[in-house]
């Protein structure tokens, strides 16, 4: 393989060469660039969870289920066993007990007392 190095003698070919590793060919698209960052920003995060998501749902489509709960039909009821406590009539009780409150009776009134009066004597 040989070696060989390309000379530039176009003006306008090396002007732009100068431009690019000087760096101010790039000066008006960033400045342009910085205006809409935050919209960019969004942009490629948004790209980057739609890829994300495209992604994990083949990966989902792909996997055979480790697991598959029976079907309904096919259910059968548990047996509970009945245990025998000595606390069952108590729980019976509770159980049965009423929430309803009875009527209050109407507290007899003595117009006679005043807040001035001690009763302690």
């Amino acid at each position: 393989m040989s070696n060989q190095k390309f000379e530039i003698t176009n003006p306008e070919a090396i002007e732009l060469i100068n431009r690019i590793k000087s760096g101010t060919i790039w000066q008006p698209i960033s400045s342009k660039l910085s205006k809409y960052k935050w919209i960019l920003i969004g942009f490629f995060v948004l790209i980057g969870l739609f890829i994300a998501i495209s992604i994990g749902k083949k990966l989902s489509q792909q996997a055979t289920p480790k697991y598959l709960p029976p079907s309904l039909s096919e259910v059968t009821p548990t047996k509970a066993s009945q245990v025998r406590s000595t606390f069952d009539p108590l729980k019976k009780s509770i159980i049965d007990f009423s929430s309803q409150l009875p009527n209050p009776a109407i507290p007899a009134t003595d117009n006679s007392l005043s807040l001035e009066q001690t009763l302690i004597q």
